[in-house]
């Protein structure tokens, strides 16, 4: 699911071309450490604060229904309100390239609530989130798969792989126990509410 359309091409083709960094010397070595880190903390980590951490906790709190109701319309908020965060992205990108990218934004983010619901932390959505965007960018051309207008085949995989992750996240809330998602709801209701010492 992480990987771009291009990826996957090219994993799948022969002989694979696959590569993560070219690095001919230290100063490469060094840009490509200050990329990686810039990337991960000011898209990646700060995304995933916003909208799994921020977002997630207040809507948690604000929605109402039994438990799966709550997880459902917690996990389909945060989600659009991360596709429209894309959607900013107008302003540099051709409009079907931003249009693919807040449909599988959409996707993911309620792939990666329900991932931050059910085990009660963003790191691990961190860490994913950092691994599709760093390998999202093709080395070849240095464009992600939404910066140019996208092809057929770039279309079809996206609108199949955001179908996929909207099934399996509707299969997570309805099919898994509510055990570890009460634990994180429960949690985050405690969080919120002040403790008063008694003397």
């Amino acid at each position: 699911m992480g990987l771009s359309a291009g990826s996957w091409s090219r994993l799948f083709s022969l002989p694979m071309t696959f590569k993560l960094v070219s690095v001919s010397d230290m100063k490469g070595v060094l840009l490509t450490g200050v990329y990686i880190a810039f990337t991960v903390l000011t898209v990646c980590f700060k995304e995933e604060l916003i909208f799994r951490y921020l977002f997630l906790s207040q809507i948690l709190n604000m929605v109402t229904g039994t438990p799966k109701v709550k997880i459902l319309k917690s996990v389909l908020l945060t989600a659009f309100l991360f596709a429209l965060w894309h959607l900013q992205n107008f302003t540099y990108q051709p409009v079907l390239g931003t249009i693919m990218q807040a449909t599988a934004a959409f996707a993911m983010g309620m792939a990666f609530a329900i991932i931050c619901l059910y085990t009660g932390t963003i790191w691990i959505t961190v860490i994913m989130h950092s691994i599709f965007d760093l390998f999202m960018v093709d080395n070849v051309s240095n464009q992600s798969p939404f910066s140019v207008e996208p092809s057929a085949f770039t279309i079809e995989f996206i609108l199949i792989t955001t179908a996929i992750q909207i099934v399996v996240v509707l299969l997570a809330i309805y099919l898994v126990k509510t055990a570890s998602f009460e634990q994180t709801i429960r949690e985050n209701r405690l969080a919120r509410q002040p403790h008063f010492a008694l003397d």
